[in-house]
């Protein structure tokens, strides 16, 4: 019998400014823009390390990751969906 390991989540110091940071807007941005946010405080953080704590707080429950409905990127016919966050709940 396999036992599925859950792992404990831990409100790191990343995590909580990603957090405050969508808290202060009332849009639904996009990664790219929570990591242009967020870097003002921590300026060597990377953008994978953002969408990584992103997917993470979303599956924590205290984000709620919206997916769009596909746009053309850039001049190619390719289309992308478009996902974009905001804070679904508090937990103080």
């Amino acid at each position: 019998m396999i036992k599925e390991k859950k792992q404990l989540f831990r409100m790191t110091r990343q995590r909580r400014i990603i957090l405050e940071e969508l808290r202060k807007v009332d849009s639904h941005p996009t990664a790219d823009e929570v990591y242009e946010m967020v870097r003002r405080q921590l300026p060597r953080i990377s953008l994978g390390t953002v969408y990584r704590n992103l997917e993470i707080l979303s599956r924590e429950g205290l984000i709620q990751k919206v997916v769009l409905g596909a746009r053309r990127r850039g001049s190619t016919e390719r289309r992308e969906p478009t996902t974009t966050f905001a804070v679904w709940s508090v937990a103080e």
